[in-house]
């Protein structure tokens, strides 16, 4: 059993990918671009490890903080995050201090972070057309820099408030994943700046061999019908 959520997260990507390298594990539906993006395990644990790799240079114990709208890249940079061993701030958790950040395109440089990384938010992860003023630096080339394997996960941390944080949101992982019964395809269109949404593009799917749907640019509860039709979800989470 893992030890620790860096562990938990290296552990399910791997056996994930050894299980079923191929089969989905986060679709993107973006109904205002009218946009789809399929990331299969193994496209999920290659950008995992480069964002792994990308906040390991981070200094211990700093959190990392993804001001970032709902997208499909939030979810593989919270698992890189947690990876690394940091926390991961959204705007219903304990915020630590936090030594880098993930903004989206219309975000500000002030005051964020000691390093932020800007987002173009492309459906396939594409950087800016023109390199961003500093402080700020494109968060796509960065990231392919990074290596196409995990490394090994971080340790686990030593301060006592962390890991107690860490084991409830796995808790609440595993609590709303026992619910959703066997390999789910949950359809989610919560947000991913709260701790539901998060996690249902992070650890949810990865925890009974499921799958999510994030849906965005829509909450009618018509549309996300269809959508659920489209993708054979089993279950939705529609925001209250």
């Amino acid at each position: 059993m893992a030890d620790s959520l860096a562990e938990l997260v290296h552990d399910l990507l791997v056996g994930r990918v050894a299980g079923s390298a191929a089969r989905p594990v986060l679709v993107h539906r973006d109904e205002a671009l009218g946009s789809r993006v399929e990331l299969s395990a193994i496209s999920l644990a290659n950008t995992v490890a480069k964002a792994s790799s990308l906040f390991s240079s981070a200094k211990p114990g700093g959190g990392v903080r993804l001001g970032v709208p709902t997208h499909w890249l939030v979810g593989a940079l919270a698992l890189g995050a947690w990876h690394a061993g940091h926390e991961v701030v959204v705007s219903d958790q304990p915020a630590p201090a936090t030594s880098v950040a993930v903004v989206g395109p219309d975000a500000g440089a002030s005051g964020l972070a000691e390093q932020t990384y800007i987002s173009r938010l492309h459906p396939l992860g594409l950087p800016f057309d023109d390199e961003p003023s500093w402080p700020l630096a494109d968060l796509a080339p960065a990231l392919r820099e990074g290596p196409d394997e995990l490394p090994p996960p971080a340790a686990p941390s030593a301060d006592p408030e962390a890991r107690q944080r860490e084991n409830a949101l796995v808790a609440a992982a595993r609590t709303w994943t026992a619910a959703l019964g066997a390999r789910p395809v949950l359809l989610s269109a919560h947000p991913a700046h709260r701790t539901r949404g998060l996690l249902a593009i992070t650890l949810v799917p990865l925890l009974d061999d499921g799958s999510t749907v994030l849906v965005t640019g829509t909450a009618d509860p018509g549309r996300l019908a269809e959508l659920a039709a489209e993708e054979r979800a089993t279950v939705v989470w529609a925001p209250n």
